[in-house]
């Protein structure tokens, strides 16, 4: 099915922030502070601490914690419907129907487009939690296809607590 493959890439990109620690700016700042208060910052405590108590966080805090693959998923439900309108003519496979996606964004409905500002967010996210894990377990795996996320998944018990944190849910 098409949806497999933007489901990939949008996999792939999310191998390019839970940070270790969270900042005023942060969606999950105010529920750190009211569930986590005494959780030192560092090695993705704060993180950790926070999915435990997942059914007293905020929904903005609950979507910042969820997974590459939970993400994916989202990214999935929301832009079916908008593939499907948009791009029905595009052959699935090689990222075409992601790009197909990206530069009709003006025809996106909203919920497309905030599913897939997320998965690029969470991309970010797991670039700078993960950044010293990639090239250590990673390096000579080819991008594309979830494979860099897949790797480090496969290695989860040696990864920097911050990057194990943001891929375990």
């Amino acid at each position: 099915m098409a949806f497999s493959r933007i489901r990939q890439l949008v996999l792939l990109a999310s191998t390019l922030l839970v940070t270790s620690a969270v900042g005023q700016d942060d969606p999950c700042y105010s529920d750190a502070m009211r569930l986590c208060p005494n959780v030192p910052p560092g090695g993705g405590d704060i993180v950790r601490c926070l999915k435990a108590q997942e059914p007293a966080l905020s929904p903005a805090c609950r979507q910042k914690l969820l997974t590459p693959e939970q993400v994916v998923d989202e990214v999935v439900a929301e832009c079916r419907a908008d593939a499907a309108r948009v791009c029905p003519q595009v052959p699935p496979g090689g990222g075409r129907i992601a790009a197909c996606l990206r530069s009709n964004m003006l025809q996106l409905s909203g919920p497309c487009i905030n599913a897939l500002w997320a998965a690029k967010e969470k991309a970010g996210e797991v670039q700078q939690a993960c950044a010293s894990d990639i090239p250590t377990y990673c390096a000579g795996v080819p991008s594309g296809q979830g494979r860099i996320v897949k790797c480090l998944q496969g290695n989860l018990p040696f990864l920097s607590p911050a990057c194990k944190a943001l891929l375990t849910p």
